[in-house]
């Protein structure tokens, strides 16, 4: 018998701008819209960028995309913060009540940007995430807005290998398109 794998903490910076033919950040896509990847920038104003990535937000309540470490964990400890560029088009139905799941709390798309850490080799890894949530007022729509996501707080945590990128917030069927860009995961 094979002794598992252990996967010891590592901190190697992450950083996608999504300008290269080969992206630097492979993230997985789940449940998401046939028009999610990378495409055109929708604004240049507070974005000089030609290419973001375009998020569709499809009617499954747990729609978004991930990056998995290969082989290693974060070191938090080291490495916690989360930057990236959001632009919310304010075209998205934010007012409508959609259905939603039994669990969630509110049935409304929404202004928001969560992300999620996980460990991966759990079979329901969000029962032990961490998440941090940030929303864009509506006088910071239709313009680029920088977000930063401070980890610190779970900096003794060495379990985590999965970056979970969600917006418009989980649990519900609404459907919304939002962009992303200059993603970046350093100290």
């Amino acid at each position: 018998v094979e002794p598992p794998i252990v996967k010891e903490p590592k901190a190697i910076p992450l950083f996608e701008d999504f300008e290269s033919s080969v992206s630097s950040v492979i993230f997985d896509q789940q449940d998401m819209g046939g028009k999610s990847g990378i495409s055109d920038n929708p604004r240049f104003t507070g974005n000089p960028s030609s290419k973001v990535y375009r998020y569709e937000k499809s009617q499954n309540p747990s729609s978004n995309i991930s990056f998995t470490a290969p082989d290693y964990k974060f070191d938090l400890s080291k490495q916690n913060k989360i930057k990236v560029k959001v632009f919310i088009p304010s075209e998205n139905d934010f007012g409508t009540e959609w259905g939603k799941e039994s669990w969630s709390t509110s049935a409304k798309l929404m202004p928001r940007l969560v992300i999620k850490l996980y460990d991966s080799s759990l079979n329901e890894p969000w029962n032990s995430s961490t998440e941090l949530t940030k929303d864009v007022t509506s006088d910071q729509l239709d313009k680029w807005v920088d977000l930063v996501y401070d980890f610190s707080d779970v900096a003794a945590n060495t379990d985590y290998n999965k970056i979970v990128i969600q917006f418009g917030q989980e649990g519900h069927y609404g459907t919304g398109i939002f962009y992303f860009d200059d993603f970046t995961f350093s100290e």
